[in-house]
């Protein structure tokens, strides 16, 4: 563990007012920030324990109740699984279902289909993973998510379901490759209205 590392939501709420009085009108930690604060603040020096960086950008991304919620929902999914699911991880999920199903494994949807007719459950492990990466996509404002024809094999399933979809609604800190491209657009527009959410209380910084 960092010896200076923040360990929590709280801890890095409690330096929040110092760091806004010092960088709040910095045009390029303000940017940085709206693509990824935890970038913005390593950027200042600040390190952050990888429990921290999960915790608030959990809050940022989904507010105080909706990490509340996204936490439960975590922990109902590791309690179904029977052990940590890794939910960034498809082939741990993949394993999980299959090692804890009645199913035949086959390598292919025509296999699938065969080992149905047969009278047995059949899973093809890879369609499930090629599910599992995959992303919900809203059409006809309406979620669609490819891992729904597997939801019935395994308990856990609906709960990953529910999960991605509140993870695609809510979009994540900008990968730290692409900040660069982002800071491009956006000094092509003045920027308005800015709001701080890792304060005790959001902060509204007017450029």
């Amino acid at each position: 563990m960092k010896t200076n590392a923040i360990n929590s939501l709280r801890e890095l709420q409690l330096q929040m007012p110092a760091i806004f009085e010092k960088y709040g009108n910095d045009n390029n930690f303000t940017q940085i920030a709206l693509a990824n604060p935890i970038a913005a603040l390593e950027k200042i020096g600040m390190e952050f324990t990888d429990r921290a960086k999960d915790e608030i950008e959990t809050y940022a991304r989904f507010g105080k109740e909706g990490a509340k919620q996204i936490s439960e929902l975590r922990a109902n999914i590791n309690d179904t699984a029977g052990s940590f699911v890794d939910l960034n991880a498809p082939y741990q999920i993949a394993e999980i279902i299959i090692s804890t199903g009645d199913f035949n494994v086959s390598k292919s949807s025509e296999q699938a289909k065969k080992g149905a007719g047969a009278g047995s459950s059949s899973v093809d492990k890879a369609a499930l993973i090629k599910a599992l990466e995959s992303s919900p996509k809203k059409e006809n404002n309406l979620w669609q998510d490819d891992l729904a024809q597997f939801s019935s094999m395994h308990p856990v399933l609906p709960l990953i379901l529910q999960y991605r979809k509140l993870d695609a609604e809510s979009p994540r800190f900008a990968d730290k490759k692409n900040i660069s491209a982002i800071q491009e657009k956006l000094n092509k527009g003045p920027l308005k209205n800015v709001v701080f959410t890792l304060t005790c209380d959001p902060v509204k910084l007017k450029k």
